[in-house]
């Protein structure tokens, strides 16, 4: 049988380590716990950043009889806690520093948008590195210790166990210590993170050993830490209301947990979409391979508080924890991002994140892979430098395969190609295994819902085609005919920054907030684009510009995380950024820019559909072929989710159906959805009517198009002339009336929210322009808004029944919410009229005083959806909506048809 050593002696060796130094020999996989079973990794530092839960820990090495081999640090992240990415080796002291030798226990955490390490070198000191990604690369901003025993009151037995906390008020601590009783402390760090203030602060904690930690929740601060030998080496737990004096011990979190050979321990707690985790190591996995107690494994289990605040005993074991969503089948799936494996190993891939090493009858399960509506191909981004093959089997690693991608030579191991296979038609959700039928690297995997000669595209089942418009003008009777949400202008550079560093969003604001409060896609428009940047871009060198642009995509991502489409790079062909040199420039590809744009969006914007956008591709053959190869370019990276073809008037007026059909066809060979954006119609009632009723089926009944975008409906407030659908009085221009009949009839699109006596609407400000409010319902979470300094109305306008609350989430030094009042049933509810408020101030928190103030976290209450307090409401004594299927159920359905 031919495999990889016969070509290569360096590679027999690869291979022969390979299954050397392998964990999990093939067979069934472990359990949810451990979470990492193909290293061996210690010290969970979790820590939720970017809407993901990442965990970097310190990487036993097998076989290892001392922690003297402890000398680098492995990252891990998750956003459904079942299914973990690794991104390999972060940091490694001997090669990442120029003085520390040694990585013990570390910790992480996010600063104006910088990522703070910190690594004791053994016990005697503490440094620190800074990156501008989770993952690195790091570098040792001081060249030095941070913490060392000639600090003030710092002279501990062991300077070790690193516990970083940044406060409400900005102050950031750093706890460290180990050693017994009497060695626990804190000092104040820096706002530059890299340097510490003033002396060290003794703390009083019973029993202690090591790994103190902090964690905050509803204002009580938690320091919890390993006991001593004596005390069963558990994780106990304090509280106190000051981060630094205080506390009072209250008991025990997780005694010495399952499988840890009453050995040493170490904690770190974290709160993720509403629930709280608690991650510790323990020797499971090495003991069921006959290996040393020095080979520790990560896990993760829930952790929960009785209604006192007090936390009860975790209930700790294999089973671990639930996954919290699914997982995208149509999404590009990183190969190193799985829930359970076999027999493979991980290394860094020449094409960005970390690949797969995957020799004979090796494996990975990937837990609760959602194919919706249908799935019949399967793509995959292999490298090897002989045949081999990977199986696609479902639920269980002994059934038969649903398909086999026999996987060609690429001619190296770091070649990559795209190879795929097809196969009958999967639906709903499954655990997909890939098992390995010979020697290949695997990258990332995605399946695709048809084929086309071997290259499966991705049409879109117009079941779950969307058929949006623009906000900036107006949103009056916008739910009658629209369900997707686009800014027009509000998005663009020189909108959102017209100053350096000087950000304006509140129209943003207002189209993110009514898109969210209606549960309707978001599509941004756009990161990068030649036309309307800001005018100061251009006194920037390269350099400069390029950053800036990474800046944009950081802050837009972070302040809308839930953005479900960008038009990442707008007119690559017609209007090329003038920051692109600082991005790469033309490159080895051609367009190494608008790689690295995309790089950037995926980076910062991990659960957003990233779009390309262009003009005069959808009539226009020789342009679509040049615009096909950039979006194949960007497709073989695994960065792009589908194509914008922007359809004003003058790109449809004048050709036939058939040419628009036919240049569709062509570009849906690319194997991405296309996205129709920007389509309007400038002339008369019966001009704009025809062109509708000819140009139109063509795009809507495409399989490749996922969803319509239109560029405005009010007439007089369209950015071309004599486009517009619907006068100011709600009059429906032919056009229009054509429209929503044909989408009707036509096909099964998630109809718009309804609209009318069932809104809730809130009336609010903040005082910084940076709050955040819930609307809870039934106590349901169903919209988030960020307020702005001026009173604005926050509409909600799905069906929803029961108490109604308006929560303050994200108090801090300076933060305020006003709420003027809510109005539902037709009726106005005045805050201060409300007996419930907790985020109230009356000498403390949750005061409860009637006031439309919320100064702390908190939450006013308006009733029920049923109240009538004037007497002359819309539904008086009936519910504002109908009963029917709960809020859950609604959202379930709404997400599974538009599968964003």
């Amino acid at each position: 049988m031919l495999n990889r050593a016969t070509l290569n002696p360096a590679s027999l060796f690869k291979a022969l380590v390979l299954v050397s130094t392998c964990l999990v020999t093939a067979g069934p996989a472990v359990a949810s716990n451990p979470i990492v079973t193909h290293a061996y990794t210690a010290d969970p530092a979790a820590r939720v950043m970017n809407g993901r839960v990442y965990v970097v820990t310190t990487h036993d090495q097998p076989g290892q009889t001392d922690y003297s081999q402890l000398v680098d640090y492995r990252l891990f992240s998750s956003d459904d806690m079942e299914n973990w990415q690794d991104h390999g080796i972060i940091w490694n002291s001997r090669e990442d520093s120029s003085w520390a030798n040694l990585a013990y226990a570390p910790d992480i955490i996010e600063r104006n948008g910088k990522y703070y390490l910190y690594f004791p070198d053994g016990g005697s000191t503490i440094g620190v590195a800074v990156a501008d990604r989770p993952e690195g690369p790091y570098r040792d901003p001081i060249g030095g210790p941070l913490v060392h025993r000639s600090i003030p009151n710092a002279n501990v037995e062991w300077v070790f166990d690193p516990g970083v906390f940044i406060d409400d008020d900005g102050q950031a601590y750093l706890y460290f210590g180990g050693g017994g009783p009497g060695n626990a402390r804190v000092i104040r760090l820096n706002d530059d993170m890299i340097s510490t203030r003033g002396s060290a602060i003794t703390l009083d904690v019973p029993y202690f050993f090591e790994a103190l930690h902090m964690h905050k929740r509803n204002g009580t601060y938690y320091l919890s830490y390993s006991t001593n030998s004596q005390n069963g080496i558990r994780i106990d737990y304090m509280t106190s209301n000051s981060p630094v004096s205080g506390f009072t011990h209250r008991g025990t979190i997780l005694p010495n947990p399952w499988e840890n050979n009453n050995n040493n321990n170490h904690q770190s707690i974290v709160e993720f979409d509403n629930d709280w985790y608690l991650f510790y190591h323990n020797r499971a996995l090495s003991n069921a391979q006959g290996g040393t107690t020095y080979m520790r494994s990560i896990n993760v289990d829930r952790l929960t508080y009785n209604s006192n605040g007090l936390i009860p005993q975790v209930d700790a074991g294999p089973g671990g924890v639930s996954a919290i969503s699914t997982v995208d089948a149509f999404a590009v799936n990183q190969a190193e991002r799985f829930s359970e494996q076999s027999n493979i190993n991980i290394e860094p891939a020449s094409e960005g994140t970390q690949n797969l090493m995957m020799p004979g009858q090796s494996w990975v399960k990937v837990s609760n892979v959602d194919f919706g509506n249908g799935a019949s191909g399967f793509q995959a981004r292999v490298a090897g430098e002989v045949q081999s093959g990977i199986q696609v089997i479902l639920d269980d690693i002994n059934n038969p395969p649903v398909a086999t991608l026999q996987t060609t030579s690429t001619g190296g191991w770091q070649t990559w190609e795209t190879q795929t296979v097809n196969f009958n038609q999967v639906t709903g959700v499954h655990d997909v295994y890939l098992r390995s039928i010979g020697y290949h690297n695997l990258n990332w995997f995605r399946f695709v819902a048809g084929e086309s000669d071997g290259q499966p595209g991705q049409p879109a089942d117009p079941n779950r085609k969307f058929l949006g418009n623009i906000v900036d003008a107006g949103n009056a009777n916008f739910t009658r005919y629209w369900n997707q949400v686009t800014p027009e202008n509000s998005g663009k550079w020189e909108s959102v920054e017209p100053r350096r560093d000087g950000y304006s969003w509140s129209k943003m604001d207002e189209a993110y907030n009514f898109a969210k409060s209606g549960n309707m896609p978001f599509k941004h428009h756009t990161f990068v684009w030649g036309s309307q940047e800001p005018n100061w871009l251009g006194s920037l060198s390269n350099a400069d510009r390029a950053a800036e642009v990474e800046e944009l995509i950081r802050d837009t991502c972070r302040r809308y995380p839930d953005m479900e489409m960008i038009d990442v790079v707008n007119e690559p062909i017609h209007a090329p950024s003038n920051a692109r040199w600082g991005l790469g420039g033309d490159g080895a590809t051609g367009w190494d820019w608008i790689v690295r744009s995309f790089e950037l969006a995926r980076q910062y914007c991990p659960n957003s559909k990233l779009l390309l956008n262009e003009y005069g591709i959808i009539n226009d053959r020789a342009k679509a072929t040049r615009y096909r190869q950039i979006v194949e370019i960007l497709n073989d990276r695994g960065l792009i989710d589908g194509m914008g073809l922007q359809s004003h008037s003058f790109n449809l007026v004048g050709y036939d159906a058939a040419t628009l059909k036919g240049n569709l066809d062509f570009l849906a060979q690319a194997g991405v959805p296309i996205y129709i954006s920007e389509w309007d119609i400038d002339g008369s009632d019966q001009m704009q009517l025809n062109e509708f009723r000819q140009k139109f089926p063509v795009v809507w009944e495409h399989p490749a198009v996922a969803g319509v975008t239109l560029w405005g409906y009010m007439v007089g407030r369209t950015w071309m002339d004599n486009s517009g659908l619907m006068y100011a009085d709600g009059t429906e221009r032919p056009a229009l009336a054509w429209l929503r009949e044909y989408t009707e009839q036509n096909t099964d699109t998630p109809p718009p929210p309804t609209s009318g006596s069932g809104d809730i609407l809130v009336r609010a400000r903040g005082t910084q322009g940076d709050e955040q409010i819930r609307l809870i319902v039934s106590g349901e979470s169903v919209a988030q808004w960020t307020l702005s300094t001026g009173y604005r109305d926050y509409t909600y306008s799905v069906d929803a029944e029961g108490d109604i609350l308006v929560e303050f989430v994200n108090d801090a030094d300076g933060r305020d919410v006003q709420v003027d009042y809510l109005q539902v049933n037709n009726e106005t509810r005045q805050a201060e009229d409300m007996s419930h408020n907790t985020g109230a101030w009356d000498g403390e928190c949750g005061g409860g005083t009637l006031s439309e103030w919320l100064h702390c976290n908190g939450s006013v209450g308006f009733g029920t959806t049923y109240d009538c307090y004037s007497g002359s409401c819309s539904g008086t004594s009936e519910p504002v909506t109908q009963p029917g299927s709960t809020l859950r159920d609604r959202w379930a359905a709404i997400r599974d048809r538009w599968r964003f």
